[in-house]
C-alpha cells in the first residue's frame, strides 16, 4: 500500500511537470512536440556521457521546464513575427531569471532550476544571464543549449521555414567551441540518425 502511495505521488509530481511545461510551450506557440523532444534529446546525451538508466530520465524531465520563464513574459512579445529591437530582447532575457524564480521553490526541482537559469549560456562567455563560459556554464543548461537550437533549426518558426537535417548539422559544427561545448557537439554529430528520430518521432 505504501508503494503505491508512493508511485501515485511521483506519477502526480511528473504530471505537475508535464503541466507546467506545456503551460510555458503554449504560451510560447510551441506545442508538446517540442518538450517532448527535448527531454528525449537530453536523455540521449545523458546516457551517452554515462549518466545511469535510472538518473537519466530525471535529466530528461528537468529539461521540459527550461523556458518556463516565459510565462512571465508578455503574449505580445513572444508572439511577434519580426526581429526584436535591443529593448524587446532584454524582456526576452529576463526568462531566465524568472524560470529560476518559479523553480526555487522546491528542493526537488533544483536541476530544473539550473536548466531554466543557464540554458542561454555559451561555450565562449557571450550568453547570459550571467555570461559563464566553458566548464563553468552547469552540464544541464550545455546539453539544453545545443538540443533546443537542433529542435529549432528542424522546426517551422513563424520567422523561417524548417531547415533539411544536413543544413542543421552543419550550422551546429560551425558553432562549436563558440556557442556550444565541443564535445557535445561531435557527440550529437556522431549521433545525428537517433537524435533526427527523435524529431521525426514526437511530430508538432
Amino acid at each position: 500500500e505504501n508503494k503505491k502511495l508512493h508511485l501515485e505521488v511521483q506519477e502526480s509530481f511528473d504530471h505537475a511537470i508535464d503541466m507546467l511545461a506545456e503551460v510555458a510551450e503554449f504560451k510560447d506557440k510551441n506545442t508538446g512536440g517540442h518538450i517532448s523532444r527535448i527531454d528525449n534529446y537530453t536523455r540521449t546525451v545523458a546516457l551517452e556521457l554515462g549518466v545511469p538508466p535510472e538518473e537519466a530520465p530525471l535529466w530528461g524531465k528537468a529539461s521540459r521546464l527550461h523556458d518556463v520563464g516565459k510565462i512571465g513574459l508578455p503574449d505580445a512579445l513572444l508572439q511577434k513575427a519580426g526581429k526584436l529591437t535591443e529593448e524587446e530582447f532584454d524582456e526576452i532575457r529576463k526568462h531566465t531569471h524568472i524560470g529560476a524564480s518559479i523553480l526555487d521553490h522546491d528542493k526537488f526541482m533544483s536541476i530544473a532550476r539550473e536548466v531554466a537559469y543557464s540554458h542561454h549560456e555559451r561555450w565562449d562567455g557571450n550568453g547570459y544571464p550571467k555570461g559563464l563560459a566553458g566548464e563553468a556554464i552547469p552540464i544541464m543548461g550545455r546539453i539544453v543549449a545545443l538540443v533546443d537550437v537542433f529542435d529549432a533549426l528542424l522546426s517551422r518558426r513563424a520567422y523561417k521555414d524548417a531547415w533539411p537535417v544536413e543544413r542543421v548539422a552543419e550550422q551546429i559544427q560551425s558553432l562549436r567551441g563558440s556557442h556550444f561545448d565541443p564535445s557535445l557537439v561531435d557527440l550529437m554529430l556522431t549521433h545525428l540518425d537517433s537524435f533526427h528520430e527523435i524529431f521525426l518521432k514526437f511530430p508538432d
